[in-house]
């Protein structure tokens, strides 16, 4: 009997050893030994082979992965840990099913994993555990997932999520401080858009498709939102569609600005501010607006009644302190010629209307038409005490053109009253005619004259001096 560790062969008994040259024997009958292609150890190679079923494939395995390697041909279940120094795995043709246990791959930073292919994840559980997480070393210097994607007619990433109630992407970034937490370049741009939010659910309840919160009441000098727009003609376009047959109160832009928390010292609140600047224009005919508004109100039939309004200003003053509250205040200043307000209005329209707080049916109004001909209209609805005062401090000059001023219609309005008499009257000629004559009385240098202009005659008015004692 020969002894080689703890294998013991009796060869005193053997009669037939059989099987391929460097096969594992095993014992078939009392007397015999057996080895085939399962089982191989290649000496010259260190090579051992398990689960071959040719000297052919054994030769490829010897010849395809050198030397000192073992060749496992079919499934391999592994109750233990498998360590190994390197892995590699060339074909995989079937799914692998791991049921507990974690995947480690690497011991230090600089450790590099490759995959070629597809990766597909899964959660095969319910727990709350990440099917991805990625974790990076504070001093990595590097950044935790880069995606070099070059195929350029296909997405690069997609999210593809079923969720209902939470968030499909959360980013926690409460560490930044300088830094954005988003950045997107996009330099090459030509027709397309740098960020693209499209939602097209049909549900009616209220909500909001993109929703930008600033809610810190302690970051005074934080803005929401700043837009910064160097090319380009128009810096921001809102195009507000509505469709709908019910009745509805439609707004394309809302601002609802709250000042809060009490202060002593001054403020100032601007619900919208522009602030336009041009100084580089050299020549042709530059204009600037402000602001815009071309209302368009039309029905699609001749029924109900349409108003139309390019601005509607409610001022609301305070009674607290000493409050005052202007509806519109204008300043013009800087050019050849200022114009505070201009109004073009259809001819035959209202160009200003000033009703009355007390009285929705009481107003003034100025309406200007052909020539620039322009009357003042003041209203009374229920009596006729729709007086023109005018508080003067300084003279009424009046400069007709046409040489005239006049009433409305002939001898039917008084110039003052019998309790409101003019206390002198300048005049150059005196004209004087009424339903029964019609005089003209002329001062000369020592005299007048009076002339009845029915007749034609001319009387001298004779006239006593008087001493100054009279």
């Amino acid at each position: 009997m020969a002894s080689y560790g703890w294998v013991f062969i009796d060869t005193d008994i053997l009669s037939t050893i059989a099987g391929p040259t460097g096969s594992l024997q095993f014992r078939t009958s009392n007397s015999e030994l057996s080895g085939t292609y399962s089982a191989m150890f290649a000496t010259a190679s260190s090579t051992t082979v398990i689960g071959a079923t040719s000297s052919h494939y054994f030769d490829d395995y010897g010849h395809t992965f050198g030397s000192e390697v073992l060749h496992i041909t079919g499934n391999v279940t592994i109750s233990g840990t498998l360590e190994a120094t390197q892995y590699h795995t060339n074909i995989v043709s079937s799914s692998i099913v791991h049921s507990s246990g974690s995947t480690r791959f690497g011991n230090s930073a600089d450790d590099t994993h490759e995959f070629s292919g597809s990766t597909y994840m899964s959660s095969l559980g319910s727990d709350s555990q990440e099917v991805l997480r990625l974790n990076s070393h504070a001093s990595s210097g590097g950044s935790s997932l880069i995606i070099d994607h070059n195929d350029v007619d296909v997405v690069a990433m997609q999210i593809d999520t079923a969720n209902t109630v939470a968030t499909a992407l959360d980013i926690d970034a409460n560490s930044i401080t300088t830094a954005a937490v988003l950045d997107i370049s996009a330099a090459g741009l030509t027709s397309g858009q740098a960020i693209r939010v499209r939602e097209n659910s049909g549900d009616t309840s209220a909500r909001q498709v993109f929703l930008l919160e600033q809610d810190n009441v302690a970051a005074i000098n934080a803005t929401a939102l700043k837009v910064q727009s160097d090319g380009g003609k128009i810096g921001i376009q809102l195009d507000k569609n509505y469709e709908s047959t019910n009745a509805s109160t439609v707004v394309g832009l809302s601002v609802d600005l709250d000042k809060t928390g009490g202060s002593t010292t001054d403020n100032t609140i601007y619900g919208i501010e522009v602030d336009m600047d041009n100084a580089t224009a050299d020549a042709g005919q530059n204009t600037m607006i402000g602001i815009s508004l071309t209302p368009t109100l039309t029905h699609n039939s001749d029924a109900g009644t349409a108003v139309t309004k390019g601005a509607q200003i409610v001022s609301t003053g305070g009674t607290n302190g000493t409050s005052t509250a202007f509806g519109l205040d204008v300043t013009t200043t800087g050019a050849d010629t200022n114009i505070g307000i201009s109004l073009t209005v259809d001819d035959g329209g209202t160009d200003i209307k000033l009703n009355s707080s007390a009285d929705s049916g009481d107003y003034f109004k100025i309406e200007t038409t052909t020539h620039g001909a322009t009357t003042l209209t003041t209203v009374d609805d229920d009596a006729a005490a729709a007086d023109l005062t005018m508080t003067i401090d300084g003279d009424i000059i009046v400069g007709p053109e046409g040489g005239d001023f006049r009433p409305s219609s002939d001898g039917t309005i008084n110039l003052g009253t019998a309790s409101y008499r003019w206390a002198n009257l300048h005049t150059a000629d005196l004209h004087l005619k009424n339903d029964r004559g019609d005089w003209t009385i002329i001062e000369e240098a020592e005299y007048l004259t009076v002339t009845n202009n029915l007749t034609g005659k001319r009387y001298k008015l004779l006239m006593e001096e008087l001493e100054d004692d009279d």
